[in-house]
């Protein structure tokens, strides 16, 4: 029963998200997360405010306009003080320099209910070809850094190798 039930929280934050409606979707996260997409592009970083993570959803919708996630598998395991929840997705989207399909994957950590960590793996190639397409429209977003407020370990480790 209680998957069921997560499953059908995170349906409802996907929906939220395709309808626009990032409060409700934020209404989902713990007061501490992250949330992490790959890439060093406008659709890349590293979130832990509500405000950086809402700052990038509005990015998202603007830059992805018709932006709809189909989910194809919603996996759920563990507790209700510790699960993990992975959804298999595709996108669909109507941006400037035409129509933008693609594939992907998040994997999220739930407290309670809360989310407290989403990671979202996708075509970073396929979404950075994407954004160059859209500023060379002069669609200056689409060329902006990313929204990170926080430095995975992992990044600096980069970081200081250079």
């Amino acid at each position: 029963m209680y998957r069921y039930i997560i499953k059908q929280i995170i349906l409802g934050k996907f929906r939220n998200e395709g309808e626009g409606n990032i409060d409700a979707l934020l209404n989902g996260f713990a007061e501490n997360f992250i949330h992490i997409s790959n890439g060093n592009n406008a659709l890349g970083g590293s979130r832990t405010t509500r405000e950086s993570a809402k700052r990038w959803f509005e990015r998202l919708l603007n830059l992805l306009p018709g932006f709809r996630l189909n989910i194809q598998n919603i996996r759920v395991s563990g507790y209700p003080w510790n699960t993990s929840v992975t959804v298999e997705w595709s996108l669909q989207a109507q941006p400037a320099s035409g129509s933008f399909t693609s594939d992907g994957v998040h994997i999220l950590t739930l407290v309670w209910g809360k989310v407290v960590s989403l990671h979202t793996y996708l075509d970073t190639q396929k979404t950075s070809e994407l954004l160059q397409k859209l500023a060379a429209l002069n669609i200056t977003e689409a060329a902006q850094p990313p929204i990170t407020d926080y430095i995975t370990p992992k990044q600096r480790s980069h970081e200081l190798a250079y």
